[in-house]
């Protein structure tokens, strides 16, 4: 799909203004709020004005949780201390520390405290701390979990919360103390626990309150459509974050850059989006924009584009999650430019990914990966610095944002193929209705599905018809907009659109997947019949959503 055009954006991408900007904004330590993000923030804004870009930056309020000293101290039936450290919205300890029992309890997941007397204890755990873990903690009574991280320490967070928490997620705040300790103290813990009972005491210090933390925005217009792509990415970092993210955050700035050439050309505007608050307060600003600029979002963003982690040494391969309906579309600037075939994984809870419930379609949530998977082993450890940064690779990165975003803006038609998403959507409503048997019936959906998969299909067809300057262009983009905003929410989201879902993973259509529970033959009768008429409810919104989608095609179509 490449041309002259391409090409020559393609060789446009600097090395030097790149490995500049990179080193610029990683000279610091970006905690969400703090003086050293504030400079690279301002770096940022110059560089964007220096571009002719308007920029606009905000400041909100957001429960930012920094995690400071621990300390992991065995009593008995020795004394020796252990190195640690604790996590983002971890409970403190206080001075005096939590002491009592230590139990080993295998993942740390529920399913493993159902087989060990954990209650009132303090829990050894394998692999990262993360908020399933902390919720598993929380449910079984237990008060402290020492966390058995890699050869290096972790810097995670454990609060479920996406955003700035409300009167009703609040409550779900972890309360149990979350350390961690390096693989082979771990392990001795777990000879020891072998052999006798052990006994230790922890410390957690954490600063968890309100501050205030930046948003910036810089932005071309569009020529043509009064709607834009939205380019994001966080400032904010564990230490200084080389990868994560200031080589994302120069991916950006290029694109940017680059842009600033070709204002004329775009159909549509570029709109950048940088974010505090992703590391130290899950997603508070993102989050807090898709909130304060709802309609602007709804009205205008055609497309969400997270830049993630770019350039990482040894960053070989090319698995960006997306949409069902995104994904093809971002299979080709990374064939074009690596020669490497995309295949579909479905983006998961993260990636600063806030505008689900609005319902704009999302691409590249991540990029490059590791051989074995994963952004390397000094992803949010003190080892994030500039030699993790492979040139070569932060130049390919940012090409395949570059020819993403330059093709999400100047494209007549936007380039989503939702027949895609009517395969995912009628497959897990097959599988949801074998699940169920004859408990709840799933046909008005498997219906609708099936029609709307039809129309898909005619849209797809129709789009293939369409030139430059054909008149059907602006009533097929309405009618992609307007399926997205109907499906998207009820695919990635159980909360709908103006509200937030936890920082956990969902399944396709994530609002039924309760239909599988309907055979548990433990539950009451009464838990059965209150999950029926959820259920039904749900029923309806998917199927009001299948149903305005495939109306939105019939018009444009008509």
């Amino acid at each position: 799909m490449a041309n002259a055009t391409e090409d020559a954006l393609r060789e446009a991408v600097s090395v030097d203004h790149l490995q500049r900007h990179n080193a610029e904004i990683a000279k610091g330590v970006r905690l969400s709020g703090s003086a050293d993000e504030a400079e690279a923030f301002a770096y940022i804004a110059a560089q964007c004005r220096s571009y002719g870009m308007a920029v606009n930056q905000y400041a909100s309020d957001a429960y930012v949780s920094l995690p400071g000293a621990a300390s992991l101290s065995v009593i008995a039936p020795e004394r020796r201390e252990i190195e640690s450290i604790t996590h983002s919205a971890s409970a403190a300890t206080g001075p005096d520390g939590l002491s009592g029992p230590l139990v080993y309890a295998g993942a740390g997941l529920a399913a493993d405290y159902a087989l060990v007397d954990a209650r009132g204890k303090i829990a050894l755990v394998e692999g990262l701390a993360s908020p399933p873990k902390a919720f598993a903690a929380d449910a079984a009574g237990v008060r402290g979990i020492v966390c058995i991280n890699p050869p290096e320490f972790h810097e995670m967070t454990v609060s479920p919360i996406w955003g700035t928490p409300t009167l009703e997620t609040a409550p779900r705040l972890p309360k149990v103390v979350a350390i961690s300790v390096r693989q082979d103290d771990g392990d001795e813990l777990k000879a020891l626990l072998e052999r006798e009972s052990v006994t230790v005491r922890i410390t957690a210090e954490v600063d968890t309150r309100w501050r205030q933390i930046p948003t910036l925005t810089a932005e071309f217009p569009g020529t043509v459509e009064n709607r834009f792509v939205l380019l994001s990415g966080h400032v904010d970092s564990w230490h200084h974050g080389a990868m994560d993210n200031a080589s994302a955050n120069a991916t950006m700035l290029e694109v940017g850059r680059i842009f600033s050439e070709h204002t004329g050309d775009l159909r549509r505007g570029l709109r950048l989006a940088f974010w505090s608050g992703h590391s130290h307060a899950r997603y508070a600003s993102s989050t807090w924009y898709a909130d304060t600029f709802f309609a602007d979002l709804h009205d205008h963003c055609v497309c969400h584009v997270n830049a993630e982690s770019t350039g990482a040494v040894g960053a070989d391969f090319l698995v960006a999650a997306g949409m069902a309906e995104t994904w093809q579309f971002a299979a080709g600037p990374i064939r074009d430019v690596s020669g490497q075939e995309l295949h579909y994984q479905r983006m998961g809870r993260s990636h600063d990914q806030s505008f689900t419930g609005i319902g704009v379609p999302s691409v590249l949530c991540g990029l490059a990966a590791q051989p074995g998977g994963g952004l390397g082993w000094w992803h949010h450890t003190t080892g994030d610095t500039l030699d993790k940064i492979d040139p070569t690779n932060l130049v390919r990165d940012t090409r395949i944002y570059l020819l993403t975003c330059w093709r999400l803006c100047t494209l007549p038609v936007l380039p989503f193929n939702f027949v895609e998403t009517a395969n995912e959507l009628r497959d897990r409503l097959h599988s949801l209705q074998e699940a169920a048997g004859d408990r709840f019936d799933l046909a008005p959906l498997t219906t609708e599905v099936d029609a709307f998969h039809a129309a898909a299909e005619r849209l797809t067809e129709a789009v293939t018809t369409i030139g430059d300057k054909h008149v059907h262009a602006e009533q097929i983009n309405v009618a992609i907009m307007a399926i997205a905003h109907a499906l998207i929410p009820v695919n990635y989201t159980k909360a709908g659109p103006y509200e937030v879902d936890l920082a956990l993973a969902n399944p396709v259509l994530p609002g039924l997947a309760a239909v599988a529970s309907l055979g548990d033959t433990k539950a009451t009768d009464d838990d059965m019949r209150f999950l029926r008429t959820r259920l039904v409810r749900e029923r309806n919104r998917v199927w009001h959503a299948l149903a305005t989608a495939r109306r939105a095609i019939e018009r444009a179509l008509a």
